[in-house]
């Protein structure tokens, strides 16, 4: 993180734990607004790559789970990097800055992906560089941000996955339950964007975009869940994170032959869990339905809702993802109930 910026932040109110912005002094203040009203949060649990060169595009499209040539200054896509499993070791949004990719990603993650990516860079005209500490982020939600933001800057992006580029920052719409922005930009541009965003809304802790995130049905790969789940576990071809029609890439054969050929025995639905602490990532999942003793399904990520229990992504085998049957880390613990689908996934 900029040390700028998080000086910039420690002087509006944000405290920090563990290098992210955990609120602004009363959190679950902030968590009731999350749902309801208008925030804005400093994305400080992000990292980003920077990809530039004659060769960038050609390379990521041979890595990437989606198609690099749909990404313009205009239009942005989530994408993921596979193993030659087929398993996800990052998921990220993708988007045009100055003539160069950029993917933004959990920061634990940014160490692992760079040397990865820097593995099959070979002969290619490619330089690929952490801008964690050069680019920052900031979230906007809200029933009535469209009309906020507009009135901020002018035109704003209409459709999801839709970028403008301003001087210095790229705003980006995402998926939500309401109309949801991503700011992507340098120091100067993010602290301008912060004083016009204040206004007429409330700034929260990224915990609280993680929880919106949640709600949308956006999936996230942590360092300690990097090669857990194929990408249909995630649910990406319903949120545009998945290409069928492109060429080969890391992992592809078996993506496509799961697609084309084969079941998919596990998904991802959102859940509440009756708890007031947050799993981890990657924690297990067991059923009353079996007496074998073996986990029938993981978290992806999870966070604290304003009601005092839990809501959380969760991949678990289908047969199993029933209300009442399905618990936390044991058949003794919390249990789940399962939510409708914020999205088709079929």
């Amino acid at each position: 993180m900029n040390n700028d910026w998080k000086t910039f932040l420690e002087t509006s109110g944000a405290h920090f734990d563990d290098g992210h912005v955990c609120d602004f002094g009363n959190p679950s203040r902030e968590l009731m607004v999350t749902t309801t009203g208008s925030i804005f949060s400093p994305l400080t649990h992000y990292g980003i790559i920077r990809i530039d060169g004659d060769d960038a595009q050609k390379f990521l499209q041979g890595q990437l789970t989606n198609d690099i040539e749909q990404v313009t200054d205009n239009a942005s896509q989530l994408s993921g990097l596979c193993n030659p499993q087929g398993r996800l070791l990052a998921l990220f949004r993708i988007f045009k800055q100055n003539d160069a990719y950029h993917l933004a990603m959990p920061s634990d993650l940014i160490d692992d992906i760079l040397k990865r990516l820097k593995m099959f860079v070979m002969m290619s005209k490619v330089t690929i560089e952490d801008m964690s500490s050069e680019l920052s982020t900031i979230g906007l939600s809200g029933p009535q941000c469209e009309q906020q933001l507009s009135d901020a800057i002018g035109d704003i992006p209409n459709q999801t996955d839709a970028a403008v580029q301003l001087d210095g920052i790229t705003v980006i719409r995402v998926i939500g339950q309401h109309p949801r922005f991503e700011f992507f930009g340098d120091q100067d541009a993010l602290n301008e964007m912060w004083m016009k965003l204040n206004v007429h809304a409330t700034p929260v802790g990224s915990s609280a975009w993680e929880y919106l995130d949640i709600l949308a049905g956006m999936p996230v790969v942590y360092k300690i869940t990097s090669g857990s789940f194929i990408p249909q576990m995630l649910n990406l071809q319903a949120v545009n994170g998945l290409s069928f029609k492109k060429g080969c890439y890391t992992g592809q054969e078996i993506i496509a032959r799961l697609q084309y050929r084969g079941k998919l025995k596990r998904h991802m639905h959102l859940v509440t869990i009756e708890t007031d602490t947050a799993p981890e990532p990657g924690a297990n999942l067991y059923t009353s339905l079996e007496t074998r003793n073996e986990a029938v399904g993981n978290i992806v990520c999870a966070q604290i809702n304003a009601e005092g229990n839990c809501n959380a992504l969760a991949v678990v085998i289908n047969e199993f993802a029933q209300d009442g049957s399905t618990f936390l880390e044991s058949v003794d613990g919390p249990v789940l109930t399962f939510l409708a689908q914020p999205y088709e996934t079929e």
